[in-house]
């Protein structure tokens, strides 16, 4: 297996990038065959299964990033990411991830649909500045989106525990959490540092006062219902 780290020259230092899925390479070794020693060169051909933070962050002019269809592991969150890139995508039919509007997610192993929105790329752009989670996802992870600079207004469809600093510097101004089953959970630390000092939060009004009790951080949020 092989992690994807910088390497100066190696990447296209504009546009878009697709990582590659596999990395090959030689290794020689010795070998005594009937008393007589052998170099021998090998063909080595290794799987790409995570790309290292100090990649992701060096790929400054780079917009569109298509991820290793074999990456098993994540090793960088938002806040690794250049702020050029605007849209992550995944190669192929990953089994443990899914990227869905540019978002990397984790992928449900029996439905396949999206889970925990893992990395919301700083640069990510929609046509109204309006961005909804769907209901499958339960989670927002650590970081997810850290300095988010042009979603204006998130929509979270589903019931959600939210993580460390996972809005943290981003300038959303309105998150809308519209399922009315239950409410959704804050229990991170530094989930809002640096976020919108207007950032309003809109629950269904049956469920303010649980979404108040479910607010396990020490920040003065400022919720509305609708």
């Amino acid at each position: 297996t092989a992690y994807l780290d910088y390497v100066e020259g190696t990447f296209p230092t504009s546009g878009e990038l697709e990582l590659p899925s596999s990395l090959e390479g030689t290794v020689v070794v010795e070998e005594e065959i009937n008393g007589t020693v052998y170099q021998i060169t090998y063909t080595v051909t290794c799987n790409v299964v995570s790309v290292k933070p100090s990649l992701m962050s060096a790929l400054s002019e780079i917009t569109d990033v298509t991820l290793p269809s074999g990456m098993s592991y994540l090793s960088f969150t938002t806040a690794d990411l250049a702020d050029s890139i605007k849209s992550l995508s995944i190669s192929g039919d990953n089994d443990k991830f899914k990227t869905q509007d540019g978002v990397l997610y984790t992928k449900d192993g029996k439905t396949k649909d999206v889970k925990t929105l893992l990395v919301c790329p700083k640069a990510l752009t929609t046509e109204d500045g309006k961005l909804t989670v769907a209901d499958s996802v339960t989670e927002i992870f650590d970081k997810a989106f850290y300095g988010s600079k042009y979603i204006t207004e998130l929509e979270i469809a589903g019931v959600v525990i939210v993580r460390n600093e996972a809005f943290a510097g981003a300038g959303i101004s309105t998150i809308k959490f519209t399922d009315t089953s239950a409410a959704s959970v804050f229990a991170g630390k530094d989930i809002f540092l640096g976020a919108n000092v207007n950032l309003q939060i809109s629950v269904p009004s049956a469920l303010l006062d649980a979404y108040k009790t479910n607010v396990l951080i020490d920040y003065p949020i400022k919720f509305i219902t609708h």
